[in-house]
């Protein structure tokens, strides 16, 4: 494990993922790979209903992670990877909120799947457990929303060494990630890649309908 990435979702991870995945040479830990994986959605589902994460299993193939759920964890991901550094992504907080508004609207849309098939339900009930009910309280108010996602950023700030720590925006491209991870900065573009409400429906239908 290279990185550990902190920030929420919503916050350029998707085109870090991309952008980490390049830079390392090895797949980078997204929520995507929860919704895709039969293996990691369980392993997930089971820490919320009782508790239990093999870690290093969990990320033995992958290079780095970012995004929810791993975001949350950071702390137990930087006692067990003691070389990493960890990764804060930020975005203006009402930016945020807009885009995160509309993937739970998409969420809540589809919670009826959970009623009618197994897996959907096992997918929601992991997304309440370990990011929804814990983090925001289970409500999708602005205003309360936007403070979780400030404390959360506020807590990483205060709890990571700052020569550990880098706090960054998808917009600074590749100089401050490749400084991090001390890696010649690629000459291609920068893969600010669109992680839209279109792109997100289709990860969830996908993972709820198998």
């Amino acid at each position: 494990m290279k990185l550990i990435g902190a920030g929420f979702g919503r916050t350029g991870t998707t085109s870090t993922q991309a952008a980490l995945e390049q830079l390392l040479g090895r797949p980078c830990y997204h929520m995507e790979v929860v919704l895709k994986n039969d293996p990691h959605l369980d392993a997930w589902h089971g820490l919320a209903t009782d508790g239990a994460m093999d870690w290093r299993s969990l990320l033995a193939d992958f290079g780095a992670c970012v995004d929810f759920p791993i975001c949350l964890y950071y702390e137990e991901l930087m006692a067990l990877y003691p070389d990493a550094p960890v990764l804060l992504t930020e975005r203006d907080p009402e930016a945020w909120w807009a885009s995160w508004k509309k993937l739970m609207n998409l969420v809540s849309g589809m919670r009826f799947m959970g009623r009618i098939v197994p897996r959907a339900r096992r997918a929601i009930q992991f997304i309440d457990g370990i990011v929804l009910d814990p983090v925001f309280g289970g409500e999708m108010e602005k205003d309360s929303a936007i403070r979780a996602y400030l404390a959360h950023n506020e807590r990483v700030k205060r709890t990571v060494p700052s020569e550990r720590l880098l706090v960054y925006e998808v917009t600074q491209g590749w100089e401050p990630l490749c400084a991090l991870l001390d890696v010649p900065v690629p000459d291609t573009p920068f893969p600010h890649l669109a992680s839209g409400v279109g792109r997100a429906r289709q990860v969830l239908e996908d993972a709820f309908r198998r």
